[in-house]
């Protein structure tokens, strides 16, 4: 008997060898399948244990999470603010910093300011560095006897909660917001504010790219120069960078502009561009353009400012062919559209500053093809009735709506967003137009 024992060691050992060998494979498959919006990256910029960086691409951002503050699930919000995403907790505090897409019109019907929050600042250059204005509230409910907004300094009051928007994310609902908040309902410690002002400080923007297949299935859309596509799990994703351009929708392609100079079509499940090629003059750029029923109109001349008559050459393509036609030369400076009912594409010269406005608006006829002017019209935003505005509206009523900026993606095509599409994924964030 004493002799057999190391042979049935053995046998024990590899019996045992194989149940590890399952439990760790189970392990990494459930590891692997975790579906958590966050990912944690360490930068090399960093130093072990200062701080972490936190990848968020749910709300198309990342930022540098202070040493001290530790992840936690399922929190509990302040009362009446709901659309928990994220949370961390300062070490040896109640402070929590979470971060929501909450009910916006609830949270602020419940919640009354108290007093500003810091002024922060986030990363870029001199001019064009995001800014971010927050502000400390308390519920309508829990207000004190007496209560009145503080102008100057930081008001203290138990169940405050410091809530700060940030410039970067577009899911459907809109923006999110950061909270900062005691969770025994206490006053805030000064130094969890100061973190999250650093959070504020090191916003940046984070979007993962994606290749749209026969398979994908979603909302093709552009925002902040970029052809974006957002699928089942709601995460932003970019197709193509599309610049400063607009971009518009037709059959199964995106048009845009390509640095100011080329009409450019992308198929946004091959990646592959074509443009249309047409005479430019030094210096001259593409200020506007519309796709309809197989052809493309440009107005071509000098960079429009927003003040500026521009004079411009109203050119004609036809996509199929790539042929290209000068329509006219006038001051003009947007196109609007095609008018069905007068056969016309309508054009406009529009100027703006300080709240006011003036537009004057033509008809280029296909069948005559020249311009007829339509009328001159003007009026400021704060008039109480604008009657400038009112017949502009009457003279371009008929434009239709054929320009689709958005579109949804299923089975390797894109097609207008219908009702029912919109229902399923909102709208918010998101103006379709077909």
């Amino acid at each position: 008997m004493p002799e057999n024992t190391p042979r049935i060691s053995h046998r024990l050992l590899a019996f045992l060898g194989v149940i590890a060998l399952v439990l760790i494979a189970v392990f990494i498959s459930l590891r692997s399948s975790n579906t958590s919006p966050v990912k944690s990256e360490s930068t090399e910029r960093q130093r072990p244990g200062e701080s972490q960086r936190i990848v968020f691409p749910l709300a198309s951002m990342e930022f540098e999470m202070p040493r001290g503050w530790t992840p936690v699930e399922n929190v509990v919000l302040p009362r009446d603010i709901d659309g928990f995403l994220l949370g961390f907790q300062k070490e040896g505090t109640s402070c929590i910093l979470a971060y929501a897409n909450p009910d916006r019109e609830r949270m602020y019907e419940s919640y009354q300011q108290t007093s500003f929050a810091d002024r922060v600042f986030g990363p870029g250059g001199e001019f064009d560095r995001p800014q971010y204005d927050s502000s400390w509230y308390i519920r309508k409910a829990d207000s004190p006897v007496g209560f009145e907004f503080q102008w100057e300094g930081r008001a203290r009051h138990e169940k405050e909660v410091r809530i700060m928007s940030h410039a970067f994310t577009d899911t459907r609902e809109g923006f999110g917001v950061f909270l900062l908040f005691d969770e025994k309902g206490g006053i805030v410690a000064d130094e969890c504010n100061r973190d999250a002002n650093s959070v504020l400080a090191s916003i940046l923007p984070y979007y993962e790219t994606v290749d749209l297949t026969a398979a994908s299935e979603g909302v093709l859309y552009r925002h902040h120069g970029k052809l974006m596509f957002r699928g089942r799990d709601d995460v932003p994703r970019i197709v193509s960078d599309l610049g400063t351009s607009d971009a518009q929708v037709y059959e199964n392609a995106v048009y845009f502009i390509k640095d100011e100079k080329a009409l450019t079509r992308i198929d946004p499940f091959t990646k592959t561009e074509k443009s249309f090629e047409f005479p430019l003059s030094r210096g001259a750029v593409i200020n506007s353009f519309h796709i309809d029923s197989g052809s493309a109109y440009v107005l071509v001349g000098d960079p429009c400012g927003y003040m500026d008559e521009c004079g411009q050459r109203l050119y004609g393509i036809e996509l199929v062919t790539g042929k290209t036609v000068l329509l006219a030369e006038e001051a003009l400076n947007h196109i609007e559209g095609i008018d069905p009912v007068a056969n016309a594409l309508v054009v406009e010269m529009s100027w703006g500053d300080a709240g006011c406005w003036a537009t004057t608006v033509y008809h280029y006829p296909f069948v005559e093809g020249s311009l007829k002017e339509l009328g001159k019209f003007d009026g400021c935003e704060h008039d109480e009735v604008s009657a400038g505005m009112a017949n502009r509206t009457e003279v371009v009523k008929n434009v239709r709506g054929t320009v689709r900026r958005y579109a949804a993606v299923s089975g390797g095509t894109l097609r207008p967003v219908s009702e029912t599409y919109k229902e399923e994924w909102g709208t918010t964030g998101f103006t379709f137009i077909e």
